[in-house]
């Protein structure tokens, strides 16, 4: 997290937290009903909702040739293996659209907590006077800075419907812990996708645990 504050322009070369894996899986991101998976002879893939039948027709956009009915697409099942790319990937999870999202198989707690942890330290590194960060977030974004606390707050209401019967104080609290102990790790470059997957299930292992035991905790005091 302290490259996100210090050094945001290293995002492109870095598997970002939370982060979609593939411009797949990024763009489904805004998706809810697909049922199925193609891939045209070129090796594009695409997704088709409601049954899944290829009903109609298109064209691939990577080499021209139609897909759909009557092509030579290739069905892939409900999952496909994503192609894992660095750098930083828009998931249209930027509104809080769904408090039930997640990313390689994160609980919704842990993917909702990282999310939100990674766009406050991309917040916070123009206040502290370090640069980067306009060459960091996809093009049309003019104000990085009010864009990223506008994550932020989305994400702190996604995280009120997980910890449900616990206070915004209590949910800030919490994180505030997180970040303190997280501060106090050694720090780890996500080189890879394998760094990145480690780095999340271990979170979700310590971190998110620990956050469940504060509810229960809480909700013991209220009663």
């Amino acid at each position: 997290l302290a490259m996100y504050i210090n050094r945001p322009a290293e995002c492109a070369r870095s598997f970002v937290l939370a982060a979609p894996s593939d411009e797949l899986a990024a763009a489904l991101g805004a998706v809810r009903d697909f049922t199925q998976f193609y891939q045209c002879q070129c090796g594009y893939r695409y997704a088709v909702g409601n049954c899944g039948q290829l009903n109609g027709t298109g064209t691939c956009l990577s080499c021209g040739r139609p897909i759909g009915a009557g092509s030579q697409s290739q069905a892939l099942g409900r999952s496909v293996q994503p192609n894992e790319v660095p750098g930083f990937l828009r998931d249209g999870e930027e509104v809080g659209c769904n408090h039930l999202h997640t990313v390689r198989g994160l609980t919704p707690l842990a993917f909702r907590t990282i999310h939100l942890l990674v766009y406050l330290s991309l917040f916070t590194g123009p206040l502290l006077g370090r640069d980067g960060l306009h060459g960091v977030l996809p093009d049309g974004i003019e104000d990085g800075v009010t864009f990223c606390w506008e994550v932020v707050q989305a994400d702190l209401r996604m995280l009120s419907q997980l910890l449900t019967g616990c206070t915004a104080e209590h949910i800030c609290a919490w994180l505030h812990s997180v970040i303190e102990k997280l501060w106090a790790e050694q720090h780890q470059s996500l080189t890879t996708a394998a760094d990145r997957q480690r780095w999340e299930q271990n979170f979700a292992m310590v971190h998110t645990a620990a956050a469940n035991a504060d509810v229960a905790r809480a909700e013991a005091v209220k009663r």
